[in-house]
């Protein structure tokens, strides 16, 4: 599937924030989940750390650190 790029200023995401985009990024994270937590587990993220997703799309890779050092939000 080819995406067009169109060109936005530094503050936006230029895939953009569309539904059909949303559920790419979920499909995507959902392909990537394994090696995702293999990562964090070679790199000895564990319970009780704190973590920064910076850049986190929609979330996904930052749900999984959560539920691997036990984060909770609210």
């Amino acid at each position: 599937m080819l995406m067009a790029v169109q060109q936005v200023g530094p503050r936006e995401y230029a895939l953009g924030h569309s539904d059909r985009e949303l559920d790419r990024l979920s499909m995507q994270a959902q392909i990537f989940e394994p090696f995702t937590r293999q990562l964090f587990h070679e790199a000895g993220l564990g319970s009780g750390m704190h973590v920064l997703d910076v850049g986190c799309g929609s979330g996904d890779v930052a749900f999984l650190a959560a539920q691997l050092v036990g984060g909770h939000w609210g």
